[in-house]
């Protein structure tokens, strides 16, 4: 049975600003080894996709790599992916660009769309994940969930992933960076099938690696051939978990619908733990470059470390 969302719990203001730093979330994320602007019918597809199914109207805010604060949208910023997507007319070194809602910038977002990838001019290309990000309100993920699964599934079918994951996340806020990820992880630590977002430190840290599970787990066939062994991945799931064949992978869906994995009320997350147990081989490589959470006390690696570990079994 889903548990009904208190939202309250996960909404924390700054306490000198007012400003909303910390909210739950329903999120999509998939990472690529493909530069951009080579998969550009894939990238435009999901921007597609996501405004198809946005309300009109919703999204308020843009930011792109070279702004220090978002600017309200316009119907150039609007058009400016497909513009710099054009087949061989990329001459920048990063495509990215945030569209968001909400009333002021400054507070955590229900509705994002989010790119960003390292074109062929940029140093470090061969080195980050390039990815995109599909982010919703954090209800749809409880009346929704179906609707997002299929959507997973259709993008994924388009957009030449290595690597991804789709659930709950905490939304967090640039601009009261410190104070916003001390609170999102001790929220995170208490409910261990949320994820944090992160996107610059993932997609450093993603690269020929995963970042860890959430009730869909996005894994391409090289990945699948490191961890699958002599045998097949269900032999390593119980029933419960599905794994659903998608162009160049497959989802591993962990039960019927999205879940917080609430510590304090004993919510069942077992099925979260061992499709866990089965990818975190995958894993290793994205803890040793994962950059720390900014945290009090001076044992920030630790506690990070231990975030990222937080549905194994020690």
């Amino acid at each position: 049975m889903q548990l009904p969302l208190d939202l309250h719990r996960f909404e924390l203001r700054s306490k000198e600003e007012n400003v909303r730093i910390v909210s739950l979330a329903y999120d999509l994320v998939l990472y690529t080894d493909r530069i951009l602007s080579e998969v550009p019918e894939a990238v435009l597809y999901a921007y597609d996709r996501f405004l198809r199914i946005v309300p009109p109207g919703t999204l308020r805010w843009y930011l792109t790599e070279s702004m220090s604060k978002h600017k309200a949208i316009t119907p150039r910023s609007m058009d400016m992916l497909g513009g710099w997507l054009k087949l061989g007319s990329s001459s920048r070194e990063i495509i990215n660009i945030e569209l968001r809602d909400g009333q002021d910038f400054t507070n955590t977002a229900d509705f994002v769309f989010f790119v960003y990838g390292g074109e062929p001019t940029y140093p470090r290309h061969r080195f980050e994940a390039n990815m995109i990000r599909l982010c919703f309100p954090p209800e749809w993920g409880a009346t929704r969930h179906l609707e997002l699964y299929h959507l997973a599934k259709d993008i994924c079918h388009h957009f030449p992933f290595q690597s991804g994951h789709s659930g709950y996340v905490l939304q967090t806020s640039k601009y009261v960076q410190e104070e916003s990820e001390f609170q999102a992880f001790k929220l995170g630590m208490q409910f261990p099938c949320v994820d944090i977002r992160n996107e610059i430190t993932d997609l450093i840290a993603v690269r020929d690696a995963i970042k860890g599970v959430n009730w869909l787990t996005m894994l391409c066939d090289d990945f699948v051939d490191r961890i699958r062994g002599r045998l097949p991945l269900s032999a390593s799931l119980p029933p419960s978990a599905e794994i659903i064949r998608v162009d160049g992978g497959v989802i591993l869906k962990a039960g019927n619908h999205p879940i917080l994995g609430d510590l304090d009320t004993g919510e069942d997350i077992s099925l979260y733990k061992a499709v866990y147990r089965l990818v975190e081989p995958l894993q290793r490589a994205a803890r040793d470059k994962y950059s720390s959470f900014l945290l009090p006390g001076g044992d920030h690696v630790a506690k990070t470390q231990r975030w990222l570990r937080r549905l194994g079994d020690d």
